[in-house]
């Protein structure tokens, strides 16, 4: 569990469901996508977290967002800046109805083309369920013996 930020600097990469359509990311239109803050070093991160997703949101309540305690990236955002970034989920906000939100790919496009890049890449794998799937890579040389037939190159 995340009980303390190491970072002076934090970023929540928020998803919201719609439906079967794509994840949505809520972003506040940063340098680096999500939902910023000012990491406060003696309060437990997860509570700062819920306390600023229910400053933006309004009517959500800590039952409405999920941190995923799996994960946690720190970005070099500078030589001499570092930002953990945290993954979760919101319920009850339609991402359809306020314009802040893009898909993945809309927000890896949005960066600057740089390493923090990887993070988000990372924090898009845990979405899609890596961290609960068993994933290993197969040589191009071995796919014939694991599908049946051999790709054309």
């Amino acid at each position: 569990m995340h009980i303390f930020c190491t970072s002076a600097e934090a970023i929540v990469l928020l998803a919201g469901e719609q439906g079967d359509g794509p994840l949505r990311f809520y972003s506040e239109g940063g340098a680096l996508p999500g939902v910023s803050l000012t990491v406060q070093q003696r309060v437990p991160i997860h509570e700062q977290i819920v306390s600023q997703v229910k400053s933006i949101f309004g009517h959500v309540t800590a039952q409405h967002i999920d941190i995923d305690q799996r994960f946690v990236e720190l970005i070099k955002a500078s030589p001499e800046r570092e930002v953990s970034l945290y993954i979760g989920r919101i319920k009850g906000i339609d991402p359809n109805t306020v314009n802040k939100w893009s898909t993945m790919p809309e927000l890896l496009r949005s960066m600057g083309r740089d390493r923090s890049r990887i993070a988000y890449t990372k924090a898009w794998q845990v979405y899609c369920g890596v961290l609960s799937e068993n994933v290993s890579v197969i040589e191009t040389d071995n796919l014939e013996k694991y599908i049946g037939f051999k790709p054309e190159q």
